[in-house]
């Protein structure tokens, strides 16, 4: 709808893109593949004691899934449409729409995402009492601006059980940080050094697992696909899981004890091996 009223006013339209070069489609799966992997790698047995093995089982699982699916509506090419249709009329192009522009918290918005998506078959017969935790989790994600912690003071009444207790709602609100920082921090590989993903992932895993990474300085077609792989394969798979491609190199999920890798391990067998 912004999009049409500036064409027909001949005016560029609103770039509603995403971290500046994605579509929010784009940007909700490039953080929910990896962090998803890394949830589950700290739910597996061979991995110690951790706040996500101790909280998260599969209505943990599904609440994490959904609020990070959720968590960016206000960039919801039918938002500002649902709020017109609600009576919250804003001149959208100098002042784009935001959560806190949702009548009653952004309940019925968010019950409607969740019946457009069919997200109700992740979260059982009685998703509709999880709403208000999905509202929390989902909005408190970011840092500085792009959190609210005033949300139960304005009337949000998450569940408070063995469920979804406040400390388990941390779990997950860290696990959707975890999920944005790789889709928005995360274009090269040196990137996992910043932005912030060491420290959650080291208080997620309880300090048992990290993020490395092997870099290439020039990207050579076929060539750069020989290199990779001759670097992945030199990554013992007990210690070392790829986690990210990117064109040039690759992330891994390493444990804290993996040991490093040296250009004598990138043996000549790693190269006959591709």
């Amino acid at each position: 709808m912004i999009n049409a009223k500036r064409v027909a006013a001949g005016k560029k339209p609103v770039d509603r893109r995403n971290a500046g070069d994605q579509s929010i489609l784009a940007h909700l799966l490039n953080g929910l593949f990896p962090s998803y992997r890394i949830f589950k790698r700290l739910q597996a047995e061979e991995i110690g004691t951790n706040p996500v093995k101790r909280s998260c089982e599969d209505l943990q699982t599904s609440v994490f899934i959904v609020s990070y699916l959720l968590h960016d509506y206000e960039k919801f090419p039918d938002y500002p449409d649902w709020l017109e249709q609600n009576f919250i009329n804003h001149n959208w192009e100098e002042d784009p729409p935001k959560k806190e522009y949702a009548p009653n918290l952004g309940r019925e918005y968010i019950v409607k995402k969740i019946l457009d998506f069919g997200l109700y078959h992740l979260l059982g017969d009685k998703w509709k009492e999880l709403i208000d935790d999905i509202i929390e989790i989902s909005s408190n994600a970011g840092v500085k601006n792009d959190s609210d912690l005033g949300l139960t003071t304005r009337g949000l009444k998450p569940l408070d059980d063995e469920r979804l207790d406040s400390r388990i709602r941390q779990v997950l609100i860290d696990l959707i940080r975890l999920s944005d920082l790789f889709a928005s921090v995360v274009k090269h590989p040196r990137d996992v050094e910043s932005g912030g993903l060491q420290t959650l992932l080291t208080r997620l895993s309880n300090h048992q697992l990290k993020l490395t990474y092997h870099s290439l300085s020039e990207n050579r077609g076929i060539l750069t696909n020989i290199f990779n792989n001759a670097l992945i394969a030199a990554h013992p798979e007990e210690f070392y899981t790829p986690l990210l491609y990117l064109p040039d190199g690759v992330v891994y999920l390493a444990t804290v004890d993996a040991p490093p890798i040296t250009t004598d391990k990138i043996s000549c067998q790693n190269m006959r091996s591709i």
